[in-house]
């Protein structure tokens, strides 16, 4: 067969091997307070309890020394939520979320929202719109009992937004917290917030002969490095790209494969004013 495609032949693993990306969120780590205030310096609270009714300052951290504890009463009812500092000058693209969690309650929606233009906090809530994208964080979301969380040890979680074309600017990321009685009382701790500029949807791997191409299964955009193993003397050379194809990338081909135990492609990728760079290395197997 003329056209052999790629992947149909190869034996496919991902190694991710790390990439430091620069976060956006500053004080991310909520290690700097400022003495008497109940949360860290830069972020901002806006819930239906003043900020001494439902946040406070926790030594059980995730990292270093400090972590913000959402405490849950049932008096007076209502949502609790904070926001980070301000993220300034973010592009169009799309951008990852992390955040760590521990204790008890629900987590309703975490959105990444454009500041007003007297720059202040955008009016977060838990619908979509061209300057408010929110996510419910799987398995959380809703607001009953049964969407309460109990995690005993940190637990990571992870959401991607995409800032359409023409609404770039100044954002912050709002985590709206559901008050229940289930978690009255029960502390429920955020730290280590990141933002991450993680532009592509997908990589994409051919040979030089394919009309077609298939996406890289289990690609994640804010993983970096990809390994795929070759399980025998391939002598065609492997070929990249990605989506959204409006990104413009720069690429580094891997070359032929043949006489070689492995080749490395690579893609750079930047919206003007962030950029990531991936890698996908192909090595020959015995």
């Amino acid at each position: 067969m003329k056209k052999i495609f790629l992947l149909s032949f190869l034996s496919v693993c991902f190694c991710f091997a790390g990439m430091a990306q620069t976060n956006l969120v500053t004080n991310p780590d909520m290690e700097t307070w400022t003495s008497g205030k109940n949360y860290p310096d830069g972020y901002g609270v806006a819930s239906t309890q003043t900020e001494t009714e439902g946040f406070f300052l926790s030594s059980d951290a995730h990292s270093g020394t400090n972590s913000l504890n959402v405490k849950f009463y049932s008096i007076p009812t209502g949502s609790y939520r904070f926001y980070s500092p301000k993220i300034t000058g973010l592009q169009s693209g799309t951008y990852t979320v992390s955040v760590w969690v521990k204790g008890k309650g629900v987590l309703r929606w975490i959105s990444l929202t454009k500041q007003t233009s007297d720059g202040k906090a955008g009016a977060a809530s838990g619908t979509n719109s061209d300057i408010n994208y929110v996510i419910s964080p799987q398995p959380w979301g809703g607001t009953g009992a049964a969407n309460v969380k109990d995690l005993t040890e940190w637990t990571e979680i992870k959401v991607s937004f995409t800032i359409k074309a023409g609404f770039e600017g100044d954002y912050n990321l709002h985590f709206s917290i559901n008050n229940t009685k289930e978690s009255e009382g029960k502390p429920l701790l955020f730290d280590d917030i990141s933002l991450v500029y993680t532009p592509l949807t997908q990589i994409r791997v051919s040979d030089e002969v394919a009309t077609t191409v298939s996406n890289i299964p289990g690609f994640q955009s804010d993983e970096f490095n990809y390994i795929i193993p070759v399980s025998f003397d391939y002598n065609r050379t492997p070929v990249i790209d990605v989506l959204p194809t409006t990104l413009a990338p720069v690429y580094t081909q891997a070359g032929s494969l043949s006489g070689v135990t492995e080749k490395t492609a690579s893609i750079l990728v930047n919206n003007g004013t962030l950029s990531a760079s991936y890698s996908v290395k192909f090595e020959k197997q015995a």
